[in-house]
């Protein structure tokens, strides 16, 4: 079962996400954009099978997009 999130941790999950999709996110798009991109990329990835409450939420993310396209 997933832990409820609060407002803060779902923020702090995108902010991380986009910190570490590099090579995803075109940054260079302007902050909109990416934030906007860093949303949709988290949501696929809180439905996904990387996101484990057994695991630190840093660890699964990274899990995941490094998984993401293959």
């Amino acid at each position: 079962m997933k832990k409820e999130r609060k407002n803060y941790d779902y923020y702090y999950g995108v902010y991380c996400l986009i910190d570490m999709a590099n090579d995803i996110i075109d940054k260079s798009k302007g902050y909109d954009i990416t934030w906007d991109k860093g949303i949709e990329l988290y949501d696929i990835f809180l439905l996904s099978k990387y996101d484990n409450p057994n695991k630190s939420e840093l660890d699964c993310i990274n899990d995941f997009l490094n998984n993401l396209n293959k």
